[in-house]
């Protein structure tokens, strides 16, 4: 838009039109001199026109204007310095150009693709998600705006396709990537040959082409990106300075003057990639030397300054240290080294995703070499920007998918750190990398601020009232039930509220005795979780090796697990779970049964030799109770049945989650009871009746509600659980193996009571929730070490302890087992977890002889049940010694 043919109008506004003079004075003689001194004066001008008193009087379709041209200017210095505050500036600005607009406005294109742009590059630098999402929804609008073939249609096109290759990268949703292609190819069918955008077009249609090839490892899709790299070499002349849109065609309103050079970078940087895969698939060592030869050439021509490099850094220390691979020269490996550390440390400036991957990549090496330190050094840079990475998401499906890109980083930091005997420090990483989504919400609740209460009232009033709207909020993001005040969306709703809590917890920091106030725990603060009637045992499994940490009497000490490797763990479990999807799938089929039980057999003795053998044979003393923290894919065995009969086994999903629930504990008064919601003849439990009776036995008259089959409506449940200290549903239950926010309890009517729900629950305060259903207690398996399941979800809900299931269960063991259980804690006043064990080895042991004496004693059963037993041949056969009838269940919490 050129606002020097508004000069009139504006000429009334005498300072403002000479604040536009000087800056636009200052912007050309940064584009003819390259004077960084000058760029600086033209963005400081435009903010000060920006805030002058009269800028508001102005028509808005000028005032538009002049947001477009400063932004671009502002865009122009943070893509030469990499300062932050120019980005922000320059964010703030284009929203409001966008808020602003107004049907009539002309090119609105043109404010959408500068709001996007700067969406994109908050994106780039703090891995923000949801400024991701809305460039999407920017570029989108951009697209609609325009008509065919114009420019600004074409850039358009292209900025989409950019962000939809980043939003397949984080959610592997496949459409993204092909709508990404496809955009491409539009814009560059819809260019001219000499468009100075083309190359940025081909060049991007051949990283989108080469992210496809790494997909399906389709060899043409390879050959196709470098043949769309080598062509947007090709249209880049070097004996000549081309004026190109500002920001490589993103869409800004002027043209600046880029030397050749630096236009090429991206593209050598980008066919580099695309070698080094060749090299993967070729072996030769010609295609590799290309590689490191273009990445060189990239790091060359990026500017010193620019928030390009660590990217260059990051992908040149790749292919030396392939090359390293390949001859074992020292010097390959100390240069790839080199090169990541720069990386790591300017991406924790201008790019947190890079840092991520160069932490990776360089740790992994030294992982596998096995140089302990150097793979803690490295990791640590990912272990701090990936904190800042998730506090910078504001929705929880955001915060997910970077702790998905990270999910490897705290275990194998943890193993190499105490492999340097930094035992103290292996287990900080292990709570902090392990349920964060649960950890966050409890220590923003668990806080203890009574004292705070009396002494800043203000401050406290403050901080729970956006502690309350941030929960409101993020139930309704889980809940997918959002009402957004007018012209809002979620991403600025929650920003504010987020805004509001930070602003709160810095005054609360700053008031004596508060200065730790939600840090990231440290040692002193997991130290407390640990007691001495009860010793926790970290578990994880890595590509060097196993170890379990032992907590015991205030003292660390590991055990080596050799034979517990990641690749032996992830065959175990797929073949576990493939034993048992296919027994599900054929419940009838008696051959799969028996598979899937001798798979159960083959899984506890394995357990039972390369993890609880070891560690039992390393405690110290007589212990009767010990809290397990299994990491990555051991929280999908059953660790608590390769056990002998004298050890309680709990779970917790990390030891300050555990002190927290403990803490908000209360005494088990009042029981609700849910019975066979669905008592139909296929949907029916034959012996729910007897298990709850067991149960409602155990508590008296008043203090408890039974809702029986077609009473336990949804509504009914939601509305009751909040009055009852315990809850116990004899139900039918289902993981969301890969959705686990979806999986739940059957309610009458055939609704369900999901985790999504759960987690949405309000004034919860229960001392027990036994889930007498299958599958209650199987975590989601794509963020395994957050363990998102019904158990973790009641604990945030206020519920201090969990019986849940990991498999399909047999209704009348579970009956049997739920009756002695209730027996052990209610009557006999052991304590849930240890009345939990107690069942099971007595449902494992007794014989029919004893089961039949059992329920000639126990009037709840039928007749039918008594004569099963006691007219059994064999009067000494255990018949549920088999696991899957015992094992079952396992305990999490208090």
């Amino acid at each position: 838009m050129d606002i020097l043919q508004h000069t009139k109008t504006i000429r009334q506004y005498a300072n403002l039109f000479s604040l536009y003079l000087r800056a636009k004075f200052q912007e050309k003689r940064y584009l003819t001199k390259n004077s960084l001194k000058a760029l600086e004066r033209s963005t400081a001008i435009w903010l000060r026109l920006w805030n002058h008193p009269d800028f508001a009087k102005i028509p808005p379709e000028i005032r538009i204007g002049v947001f477009g041209e400063g932004v671009s200017v502002y865009m122009v210095r943070y893509r030469q310095l990499g300062n932050q505050e120019d980005l922000e500036i320059a964010l703030e600005y284009s929203e409001k150009a966008v808020q602003e607009m107004t049907p009539e406005t002309p090119l609105p294109e043109m404010f959408f693709n500068n709001f996007g742009y700067c969406l994109q590059q908050r994106f780039l630098r703090l891995g923000d998600l949801s400024s991701l999402e809305r460039a999407k929804e920017m570029y989108e609008q951009a697209v609609w705006s325009t008509c065919p073939r114009t420019w600004d249609k074409i850039t358009a096109l292209s900025n989409l396709s950019g962000v939809l290759s980043h939003l397949y990268t984080h959610t592997g949703e496949r459409y993204y990537l092909e709508n990404a292609i496809k955009y491409l190819e539009s814009a560059i069918e819809q260019s001219s040959a000499e468009s100075p955008s083309l190359p940025d077009y081909l060049s991007n249609l051949g990283s989108c082409t080469h992210q496809r090839y790494q997909i399906e490892g389709n060899y043409q899709d390879l050959e196709s990106a470098i043949a769309y790299h080598e062509k947007a070499l090709q249209k880049i002349p070097f004996d000549k300075i081309s004026y190109v849109t500002t920001l490589n065609s993103s869409g800004l309103v002027d043209t600046i003057p880029i030397h050749n050079e630096q236009k090429k970078e991206d593209i050598f940087n980008n066919l580099g990639t695309c070698f080094l895969d060749k090299y993967g698939q070729t072996g030769s060592s010609a295609d590799l030397e290309h590689a490191i030869q273009l990445f060189e050439q990239a790091l060359q021509y990026t500017p010193h300054n620019s928030i390009d490099r660590p990217s260059r850094f990051l992908n040149l220390g790749i292919g030396l240290g392939e090359r390293y691979n390949f001859t074992n020269n020292p010097e390959d490996i100390e240069q790839a080294t080199t090169f990541w550390r720069q990386a790591c440390t300017l991406g924790m400036e201008y790019a947190h995703e890079v840092t991520l991957r160069s932490a990776c990549v360089w740790g992994d090496l030294k992982f596998s070499h096995r140089d302990w330190t150097a793979s803690a050094e490295a990791y640590s840079f990912g272990l701090q920007v990936i904190e800042q990475l998730y506090r910078a998401q504001l929705l929880r499906r955001s915060k997910e998918s970077w702790l998905l890109e990270a999910k490897e980083l705290p275990k194998n930091t943890a193993y190499a750190q105490a492999r340097s005997g930094r035992f103290e420090e292996a287990i900080v990483v292990l709570e902090q990398g392990r349920a964060r989504l649960l950890s966050e919400v409890l220590a923003r609740d668990d806080t203890e601020l009574n004292i705070l209460q009396s002494q800043a009232p203000a401050i406290y009033k403050k901080y729970q009232t956006a502690v309350n709207k941030i929960r409101a909020l993020e139930m309704q993001d889980v809940g997918g039930k959002i009402a957004l005040p007018s012209r809002q969306t979620l991403i600025d709703v929650i920003r504010a509220a987020r805004i509001e809590l930070d602003e709160a917890i810095i005054a609360i920091r700053a008031l004596p005795g508060y200065a730790d106030f939600l840090i990231a725990p440290g040692w002193d603060d997991v130290r407390i979780a640990f007691t001495p009637k009860n010793s926790f045992v970290y578990i994880m499994a890595t590509l060097a090796g196993g170890l379990a940490l032992l907590v015991q009497d205030n003292e660390i000490i590991p055990v080596w697990l050799d034979d517990l490797t990641e690749d032996t763990l992830y065959e175990r479990v797929y073949n576990y779970t493939d034993a048992y999807f296919a027994w599900q799938s054929n419940p009838r089929d008696t051959g799969i049964r028996a598979t899937w039980f001798d798979v159960l057999d083959e899984i506890l003795a394995w357990l039972h030799k390369v993890i609880i053998d070891p560690l039992l044979k390393t405690i110290k003393g007589d212990i009767s109770r010990i809290t397990l923290i299994p990491i990555d894919l051991l929280g999908q065995l059953p660790l608590h049945a390769a056990v002998s009969e004298n050890i309680t086994f709990t779970y917790t999903p990390n030891a300050r989650a555990l002190a927290a629930t403990q803490r908000q504990s209360v005494a088990a008064t009042h029981l609700l009871a849910i019975d066979n919601p669905n008592p139909s003849p296929l949907l029916g439990l034959r012996f729910s009746g007897e298990e709850v009776t067991a149960a409602l036995d155990t508590f008296p008259q008043a203090q408890r509600q039974h809702l029986l089959e077609e009473a336990a409506t949804l509504d009914a449940v939601t509305d009751a659980l909040s009055h009852y200290s315990v809850w116990h549903f004899s139900t039918h239950g289902w993981a969301g193996w890969n959705t686990p926010l979806d999986g739940g309890l059957l309610l009458a009517g055939e609704n369900r009571l999901t985790l999504r729900d759960l987690l949405q629950l309000e004034g919860i305060q229960a001392r027990l929730a036994v889930l007498s259903a299958c599958e209650t207690g199987i975590p989601g398996t794509e963020l395994p070490d957050e363990v998102v399941s019904l158990p973790t979800g009641l604990l945030q809900a206020g519920v201090a302890g969990v019986v849940a299931s990991m498999w399909a269960v047999n209704d009348f063991s579970t009956a049997l087992l739920m009756m002695r259980f209730y027996e052990a804690w209610r009557k006999k006043g052991q304590e849930p977890p240890v009345a939990l064990h107690t069942a099971q080895q007595w449902l494992r042991t007794s014989t029919n002889a004893e089961f039949a004496a059992y329920i000639k004693q126990h009037p709840p059963y039928r007749d039918e049940v008594y004569r099963r037993f006691h007219l059994d041949l064999d009067q000494e056969k255990c018949p549920f010694t088999h696991p899957y009838y015992w094992a079952g269940f396992y305990y999490t919490g208090v």
